[in-house]
């Protein structure tokens, strides 16, 4: 179990949440390469699996804001913050995904 010191006070970091954070890091990067992909090839499957993962990532940072074991009012902000933008991103991602979903139709 890995440990910081802040102000001379040692606060205990769990190992899950180290791996909670490289899980996040790594769907964050797998979506938006499949969403970039996506957008300029306009394929669909490509699309929906960056809704999935912006959908995994949203998990990850819920568990950093509600179940990890210390929360730093800083932390929730900027929480707050990246699930704002990654909301941006699912209703964004869902409009393409619908887009091309009628030009392939038509």
């Amino acid at each position: 179990m890995g440990g910081v010191r802040i102000s001379g006070t040692a606060w205990a970091r769990p190992s899950l949440n180290a791996a909670v954070d490289m899980c996040e890091c790594v769907c964050e990067c797998e979506c938006v390469c499949a969403g970039q992909q996506g957008n300029l090839t306009e394929r669909v499957t490509a699309s929906v699996l960056s809704l999935l993962l912006i959908l995994a990532v949203f998990v990850g940072v819920l568990y950093l804001l509600l179940l990890q074991t210390y929360v730093l009012w800083l932390e929730a902000v900027l929480i707050f913050i990246e699930m704002t933008f990654l909301a941006f991103e699912l209703v964004f991602a869902f409009i393409a995904v619908v887009t091309f979903v009628r030009s392939a139709v038509s």
